[in-house]
């Protein structure tokens, strides 16, 4: 039963981090953005 949960908890925290991620290299992507984001490498 704890396992089972914390199996559910650590499939909804990667989920999150991947929209997290894709949230955030968004910008990068758009062609009019001079500048990425900190953290991000430059969109070449």
């Amino acid at each position: 039963m704890n396992e089972d949960w914390e199996e559910r908890t650590a499939a909804a925290w990667a989920t999150f981090d991947e929209r997290s991620m894709a949230n955030l290299a968004r910008p990068a992507l758009d062609p009019e953005a001079e500048h990425a984001p900190s953290g991000l490498p430059a969109p070449r």
